[in-house]
C-alpha cells in the first residue's frame, strides 16, 4: 500500500484517512503476497517470488466491505474488532523515546512531543500486574520493537484514544 498509494507521502509519512480510502477503493495484498520492506519501491501487482518458496503466492487483494467502514473509542470494543475482524488502525502521538524503543512494554517516559504517527494494532495482552498492552505493528522498520512488533501500554501517547477499521472483504484477480 505505501508504494501504490500516490496520493499519500509513502515511507515520508501521511494521512490515515488517504490510506484507508485507498484500502476501501483498491484493497491491499496480504504480507505473505507483497510484505512490507520500509523502503520505497515500484507498485507490484503481482506477489514478490521468493526464493525458498516453491511456488508463488496466489495474488488476492483485501478490501473493506461497503458501508462497514468504523471508528472506534471503547477499548472492549476496539478489542472485539481486531479478534473478529482483524488489525485495527490505531494512532498515536510520538514522544521523542518511541523511535528507540526495542523491547518490553513501551512507556512514554519523555515530554518532548515531535509529532503524531499511525500503526496496525494487532492484538492485546496484559503485563504481570493485569495492565493492558496493546501488540502493534509499525512501519518503522525491523530495528523497532522486535522485528517491526511492538508492545505500547494502554493509554500512553493516545495509543487507545480511537480505532479505525472495516469488514474485510476479499476480491481473488
Amino acid at each position: 500500500m505505501v508504494n501504490c498509494n500516490f496520493e499519500n507521502k509513502g515511507c515520508n509519512g501521511g494521512q490515515i484517512n488517504i490510506g484507508l480510502n485507498y484500502l476501501i477503493d483498491e484493497g491491499i495484498t496480504s504480507a505473505a503476497c507483497n510484505g512490507y520492506n520500509a523502503e520505497i519501491s515500484k507498485c507490484n501487482w503481482e506477489c514478490d517470488s521468493h526464493p525458498k518458496r516453491r511456488y508463488k503466492e496466489k495474488y488476492e487483494k483485501f478490501y473493506c466491505k461497503p458501508n462497514s467502514f468504523k471508528i472506534e473509542t471503547e477499548i472492549d470494543i476496539i478489542q472485539k474488532e481486531i479478534y473478529d475482524n482483524g488489525p485495527v488502525a490505531m494512532s498515536l502521538m510520538v514522544y521523542d523515546d518511541l523511535p528507540y524503543f526495542t523491547s518490553g512494554i513501551y512507556s512514554q517516559k519523555s515530554e518532548m512531543l515531535v509529532g503524531g504517527h499511525s500503526v496496525r494494532g494487532i492484538g492485546w495482552g496484559h503485563d504481570d500486574d493485569g495492565s493492558l498492552y496493546w501488540i502493534v505493528h509499525n512501519s518503522w522498520g525491523e530495528s523497532w520493537g522486535e522485528k517491526g512488533i511492538g508492545k505500547i501500554k494502554a493509554g500512553q501517547a493516545g495509543i487507545d484514544v480511537w480505532a479505525l477499521s472495516c469488514n474485510p472483504d476479499m476480491l481473488v484477480t
